[in-house]
């Protein structure tokens, strides 16, 4: 990522007064499609791919953490998802309150009616919408 896009995000970080919650999502965590998001639009930025951004100031990856195939370009969609978490040993899952933000393919996420496990690392941020 460049320096002046850095700064950029910085910028807009300290005039929108947000401070969202960045959890890392390990490979094989649990994740699933927040429901009903459709119409939320991202507190900062104009749209939830550059939110992600500004608030981990890193580039996209180059896999998508639901089906581990190449990530790039339009294709690259801001996806709201639930984290569970992670109660080891239990046979259900507990979703931890609110919504969360990573980039990756539009298809996938809403494809995913149930759970799934991540296939990468990624820092997922918490949704704060306007």
């Amino acid at each position: 990522m460049k320096e002046e896009d850095i700064r950029k995000f910085k910028e807009q970080i300290e005039e929108s007064g947000l401070n969202p919650v960045v959890r890392t999502i390990e490979v094989g965590d649990w994740i699933k499609n927040a429901e009903r998001t459709k119409d939320d639009e991202a507190g900062v930025g104009t749209c939830w791919r550059e939110y992600w951004q500004i608030f981990t100031q890193n580039d996209y990856p180059t896999r998508c953490p639901f089906c581990n195939d190449t990530l790039e370009g339009e294709i690259v969609d801001g996806c709201h998802i639930k984290i569970d978490e992670k109660r080891f040993g239990l046979s259900s899952r507990k979703w931890i309150e609110g919504s969360f933000i990573i980039p990756g393919h539009h298809d996938c996420n809403i494809a995913i009616d149930g759970e799934c496990q991540a296939k990468i690392m990624i820092l997922a941020v918490e949704a704060i919408k306007k």
